[in-house]
């Protein structure tokens, strides 16, 4: 595996290091969160990250005396990790990212709280930084128990992260959930080794938006998902990431 550092192409050429960047970030991939968020808190634009698909804004907002960054990735592992590294070379430290999954676990239900493990790759960018198929994630055990302090029972367990969004066919469900998997979603292993690769650490959760039960697609969620819910998680990520 090569482990050089950067490529010929590196994030440097498209951002630079923030002075006064806050070392804690909230990712979120909700733009109604985004929208909360500069109605209802006192933030400013720190930075931007842009591409050909638009300009994402960077805010500062400051929660019981604390200074965080937030902002909202795209999705699918690829770009979430462009814009990850870039944010990484602004100033992040910790990164506290949330977002929704799929629940593979008939036993599991919309809105159950999922704090993953470890994460078995099935994208394409992870392996760019690692050989690793399965990837532990960090700090597992203090997102649990920050989120345990608020109330909040969660389900531990291995998430299988895809870029394949229509192609979760039986057989490949099958055999996740026989790898231990008990939800799906499209960015977390890559993510995790990101962070690991850059010495950064991650605290992550996600909610249970879609279903797959007996091998049917269950929307759950997904779109009915109300403001107040998504404020909670929102309320969720901010809390973790006072404590950092």
């Amino acid at each position: 595996m090569d482990i050089e550092k950067y490529g010929v192409r590196t994030p440097y050429h498209s951002v630079k290091v923030v002075e006064g960047f806050p070392s804690t970030v909230i990712i979120t991939f909700s733009l109604s969160i985004i929208k909360h968020i500069t109605a209802n808190y006192n933030t400013e634009i720190i930075a931007e990250l842009r591409s050909a698909n638009g300009i994402i804004p960077i805010y500062k907002v400051v929660v019981n005396g604390k200074e965080m960054a937030v902002y909202m990735s795209p999705m699918g592992a690829s770009i979430c990790i462009a814009r990850l590294e870039e944010v990484i070379v602004m100033g992040a430290k910790n990164i506290v990212i949330f977002g929704s999954c799929g629940a593979l676990n008939d036993r599991m239900s919309s809105f159950d709280i999922v704090v993953p493990t470890v994460a078995i790759s099935d994208e394409g960018t992870s392996k760019c930084y690692s050989g690793n198929n399965v990837i532990k994630i960090a700090n597992a055990n203090i997102v649990e128990s920050k989120l345990a302090q608020l109330g909040v029972n969660v389900i531990k367990g291995a998430c299988w992260t895809t870029d394949g969004l229509y192609r979760e066919t039986v057989n490949k469900i099958r055999d996740m959930k026989n790898r231990g998997a008990i939800v799906v979603d499209m960015e977390m292993s890559a993510i995790a080794t990101v962070c690991e690769f850059r010495n950064v650490q991650l605290y992550a959760f996600l909610y249970c938006g879609d279903l797959i039960i007996d091998n049917k697609w269950n929307e759950g969620l997904l779109k009915k998902m109300t403001k107040k819910e998504k404020i909670t998680m929102l309320e969720y990520a901010l809390n973790i990431g006072i404590g950092l």
